[in-house]
């Protein structure tokens, strides 16, 4: 984990962390991009995967996300 210079802190997750993830924990949805800007790319659309987490209070909180392009 790494925090870059705007606070923000990054963590990349290994493919094999991801399968292990409980998939009732992760959440995916699509969001379609404005035809505004799709003009110069070759994608129309955003896959975001939400991953979850239970805190020690049995809270469910988002513990990371990925963007990725669309399908």
């Amino acid at each position: 984990m790494t925090t870059s210079g705007r606070g923000v802190i990054e963590h990349a997750v290994t493919e094999s962390e991801e399968r292990d993830i409980e998939p009732d924990l992760i959440y995916e949805d699509k969001m379609l991009i404005a035809d505004r800007f799709t003009k110069e790319h070759d994608i129309d659309s955003l896959r975001i995967i939400n991953r979850y987490r239970y805190t020690w209070f049995d809270t469910l909180t988002l513990d990371d996300y990925r963007i990725a392009p669309g399908e």
